[in-house]
């Protein structure tokens, strides 16, 4: 149709509106093919940098406040290497910030089913957060109960008490917040008044009351 010339009106505007068509789908065609590129060589080469940068790019995005970008970077970083716990733990802090509770606490059970195990005060945070008391003081004794030894006591406590009370992004030391070991205690001792034979929680008391004295 398009290789014999038209005469009338009705085959002009035909043959306008056939070429149109041929443009836009040949357009079409021509971007889709350019966004594949794209995206397989954005795969290359997250693959080749390795996640590290990308989790870099999420963290520096989860502190200027640019959550969208900061949980693509995360997102990223996961695809590029789905068994490093680095890229979860990175996820789960971004979806913590975006409120996105749920999804933060499976990131927080990949990371602790890699053997991170203070990321159970990090989901022990997330519990707190919505209500969930009872779910965080476990999580909490978990992170305390999973390395007593006397060696590692308070300085293990002062980094559950600290990863409880600071804000996804925030990496300061306890001496930005001093009341964060009593203050995890008090949760202990809260959830020891709802269930008095736990002994887990008992024990966690314990520790925390042994370590002060150590601290101090």
């Amino acid at each position: 149709m398009l290789s014999r010339k038209p005469e009338s009106q009705t085959e002009i505007r035909q043959y306008k509106i056939v070429r149109h068509d041929v443009v836009l789908s040949l357009g079409a065609i021509a971007l889709a093919c350019a966004c594949y590129s794209a995206w397989a060589l954005r795969s290359k080469l997250d693959v080749i940098w390795g996640p590290v940068p990308l989790t870099a790019k999420a963290r520096k995005c989860l502190m200027r406040g640019d959550l969208d970008n900061a949980l693509a970077f995360a997102n990223r970083a996961v695809e590029c290497s789905p068994d490093f716990w680095i890229t979860y733990d990175t996820r789960a802090e971004v979806l913590e910030a975006r409120g996105d509770f749920r999804e933060s606490i499976r990131d927080y059970t990949k990371v602790v089913s890699l053997r991170e195990y203070l990321a159970f005060a990090d989901r022990g945070r997330v519990y707190e957060k919505m209500g969930e008391r009872d779910k965080a003081a476990a999580d909490y004794c978990e992170a305390l109960l999973i390395d007593r030894t006397e060696s590692r006591l308070a300085s293990n406590v002062r980094g559950v008490a600290l990863d409880r009370v600071r804000r996804p992004g925030e990496y300061s030391g306890i001496d930005r917040h001093p009341d964060a070991v009593p203050s995890l205690l008090k949760v202990i001792e809260k959830a020891i008044e709802r269930d008095p034979d736990n002994r887990n929680l008992r024990e966690c008391r314990e520790l925390i009351l042994r370590s002060e004295v150590e601290n101090n």
